[in-house]
């Protein structure tokens, strides 16, 4: 799942933004890993057991998938999908020194 994101974000993010968004990207996912660890032991705190915990926890997850994957489709289906960005990779940098050729790159 988060390999497919970051294939999409290098897709359909400008070269110049990529790192920015990237480091975005990260932030959220620690900060949600910090947080679904708080829930799930505040959870488990409050029940004291492991089985009732972890079947919370997964029903919250797919709950929230759900709500997820509608709310985007929603989304994705009243406005067009923009441009994929046409080159995989950034064009290499000219080279200042006039007797290095293209091919050395």
């Amino acid at each position: 799942m988060w390999v497919a994101s970051t294939v999409l974000w290098q897709r359909h993010v400008e070269p110049a933004y990529r790192g920015r968004v990237f480091a975005l990207e990260f932030l959220a996912l620690d900060v949600s890993f910090a947080i679904s660890g708080l829930l799930g032991g505040a959870i488990y705190d409050v029940t004291g057991s492991l089985a009732q915990s972890a079947a919370i926890v997964s029903a919250t997850v797919l709950t929230l998938g759900v709500l997820w994957t509608r709310s985007s489709r929603r989304v994705l289906a009243a406005s067009a999908a923009p441009a994929p960005f046409s080159a995989p990779f950034p064009a290499p940098l000219p080279t200042t020194d006039p007797e290095r050729k293209e091919e050395e790159w």
